[in-house]
């Protein structure tokens, strides 16, 4: 299924009302709109050192040479912009419910947040995680003209933050949306997830089905990312033993993000799109209405 842009433009508009809320050390880049500690290119002289090979002769400052014979380069504050990387599941079982609740809840929540950061004086970039890493789109462009998201693959997205490794902004903001139905230990992917991150925060997003086991009768479950099948017969203790897993796997994923210093929160696709307002987000101090 590929996601339908209106729903990232529905988003952006929801986007408006917001601000991220980034705190002083979330800070990354050589640019920005931010005085940083260290040293960089802006404009707001700091200090003198002497000259080494490699250094940018444009900061040479030549009156001292002249006075002095010295070769010495004029020290200038890092200038630095909170940066967002809002990263999207899109492997299919984000969207196998007939009303493409999940997909259409986490595209319409990235356009959200990326529009937040925006308002937050913060860039941001869009990326999807399923069989590979796609960058969405470069962080200048807004997500309604993002590049095609296609909610078909059926890699888990664990394994390929596993083989690939840390690829999103050193000391920035990332943000993880995904239902988390993953095979493998939670504690691997938070690991690479927030590798040289200043925060990383992971949204599951699940669907009132996910929540909710099906009806007792006969079913047929079918793996869309194994291509397999498997009938079985429901009943009062099948679906005990359904909610059972999913208290244990989101238990997991909350203990795997508080080892690594990641804030955990869990929202409802039908919830998000019914009221239009990711409260999820404002009470973990992650949105604040602008």
């Amino acid at each position: 299924m590929i996601a339908d842009r209106t729903w990232f433009r529905e988003g952006e508009l929801a986007g408006m009302r917001y601000n991220l809320i980034a705190a002083d050390k979330i800070l990354s880049g050589a640019q920005g709109s931010r005085l940083g500690a260290s040293t960089g290119s802006s404009l707001d002289f700091s200090d003198y050192r002497e000259y080494h090979p490699g250094d940018d002769l444009r900061r040479l400052d030549w009156n001292i040479y002249a006075r002095s014979d010295r070769l010495t380069v004029k020290l200038f504050h890092e200038e630095v912009s909170p940066h967002l990387d809002i990263i999207i599941d899109s492997s299919a079982s984000m969207a196998l419910d007939p009303g493409t609740s999940k997909a259409k809840a986490s595209t319409w929540l990235a356009a959200l947040l990326w529009t937040a950061a925006r308002n937050g004086e913060c860039t941001a970039t869009g990326w999807s995680i399923a069989d590979r890493i796609r960058s969405l789109g470069e962080s200048a462009r807004r997500p309604s003209e993002w590049e095609p998201l296609s909610f078909e693959a059926g890699s888990d997205p664990l394994r390929t933050i596993s083989a690939t490794g840390c690829i999103w902004r050193r000391n920035g903001i990332r943000i993880l949306i995904s239902d988390l139905l993953w095979q493998g230990e939670p504690s691997r992917a938070i690991k690479h997830l927030s590798e040289n991150a200043a925060q990383t925060i992971v949204i599951q997003l699940l669907s009132e089905a996910d929540i909710n086991p099906p009806p007792a009768g006969r079913w047929r479950l079918v793996d869309s990312e194994r291509n397999t099948s498997l009938d079985i017969f429901v009943d009062a203790a099948t679906q005990a033993k359904y909610r059972n897993a999913l208290r244990k796997l989101q238990l997991q994923w909350r203990d795997a993000c508080r080892k690594h210093g990641t804030l955990f929160t869990t929202m409802t696709a039908e919830e998000l799109l019914a009221s239009g307002h990711p409260q999820a987000l404002e009470q973990a101090g992650i949105l604040s209405p602008g």
